[in-house]
């Protein structure tokens, strides 16, 4: 199962939403972090639901493009897919798959987790840092 960490924001307020960037209609904030915003969004074409990513910092551009570009290289059930990046105006963004359900933060805050369960995680992590 592919989970994204996020952390949802109460005083991101979304500027003019929906609004398209590149091929892709932004139609709700997801979170908000230091350096980006993650919105839900749908594929102006095949409709299809993604994750869009947009770097709120205009500095570092290039090296995050680069990251997004080895990111997408990595294949595995545990992390999300990256299916696209670029630039479209003064929008730096990367789209990723769209993953419902609640971050493993949410998980491990709402339950008492045993030692088990955190090793099992661990390692699932772990595959997906070493195939």
């Amino acid at each position: 199962m592919r989970r994204a960490l996020l952390r949802y924001d109460l005083r991101v307020q979304p500027e003019s939403l929906p609004r398209v960037v590149d091929r892709y209609e932004l139609l709700s904030v997801l979170g908000s972090g230091g350096f980006a915003t993650v919105y839900r969004a749908r594929h102006v074409h095949t409709h299809q639901a993604v994750a869009v990513k947009i770097l709120q910092q205009k500095s570092g551009v290039d090296r995050w493009l680069s990251e997004a570009r080895a990111a997408a290289a990595v294949q595995h059930r545990n992390v999300v897919r990256v299916l696209d990046c670029g630039r479209a105006g003064d929008d730096v963004f990367i789209v990723m798959d769209l993953v419902e359900g609640h971050t493993l933060a949410a998980r491990l805050l709402a339950v008492r987790v045993s030692v088990f369960v955190t090793a099992d995680y661990t390692s699932q992590c772990r595959s997906a840092r070493t195939s």
